[in-house]
C-alpha cells in the first residue's frame, strides 16, 4: 500500500461518497477517506479544544467513582474535578459528555473516553447527506484537524492511489 501524507502543494478536490468513502483528488493522487473516521476526527478534536476551554458543562456523580493514582493524568485530560484519598483519585464531577462506563475503561484500556465519545457521535456506514455541502463542510473540517493521518483510536483515515498508476492501468499515460 502506497501511503503519502496530506501536503497540500495542489488543492484537494472533493468529488464525492457513497455514504462510507469520500473520494477526492489533487492533481497527483486519489484519495478515499473512510467518512466515519473523518467524522470521527473532527469530533474528537473538537471535544477535546471544548474540554480544554472549559466549555462542556459538568455533571455531579453519584457515588463518586475511585480510580487508581497512576490515572491522575488521564483524569485530568478529562477536565474531571477529583480529589486525592490515599493512593486513589476521588472523581466527583465530569463533563456531562462523560459517563460511569467510560472512568471504569480509563484503566484498562488505552482508548480515551473522548474518543469513544467522538466515535459513538460520528456519522456510520451507509450515511448519505441530504447535500453534498455536508460533506464538503465537514471534509473542510478535517482539513483544519491538526492529526490527519489517523482517527483517535489509531485506525488510518484515508488511503491514496496515484493518479499515474491508475492512467497507467487504463492505459492512458
Amino acid at each position: 500500500k502506497e501511503k503519502k501524507e496530506i501536503e497540500y502543494r495542489t488543492p484537494i478536490e472533493l468529488l464525492g461518497t457513497d455514504g462510507t468513502v469520500i473520494i477526492a483528488h489533487d492533481s497527483d493522487y486519489y484519495y478515499f477517506f473512510d467518512q466515519h473516521l473523518v467524522h470521527e476526527r473532527v469530533n474528537y478534536e473538537r471535544l477535546l479544544k471544548l474540554l480544554r476551554e472549559g466549555k462542556i458543562k459538568k455533571k455531579e456523580l453519584f457515588p463518586p467513582v475511585e480510580l487508581p493514582l497512576e490515572l491522575e493524568e488521564k483524569v485530568k485530560e478529562l477536565s474531571a474535578d477529583y480529589y486525592r484519598e490515599g493512593e486513589r483519585l476521588v472523581v466527583y464531577r465530569v463533563p456531562e459528555i462523560i459517563n460511569y462506563e467510560d472512568l471504569e475503561k480509563l484503566g484498562r484500556e488505552s482508548v480515551e473516553s473522548v474518543a469513544s465519545v467522538a466515535c459513538r457521535r460520528a456519522v456510520k456506514k451507509g450515511y448519505f447527506p441530504v447535500k453534498i455541502e455536508e460533506v464538503k463542510e465537514l471534509f473542510n473540517e478535517y482539513l483544519k484537524c491538526k492529526e490527519r493521518e489517523l482517527c483517535p483510536h489509531g485506525r488510518p483515515i484515508y488511503y491514496t492511489l496515484p493518479r499515474k498508476k491508475v492512467l497507467k492501468h487504463l492505459k492512458r499515460s
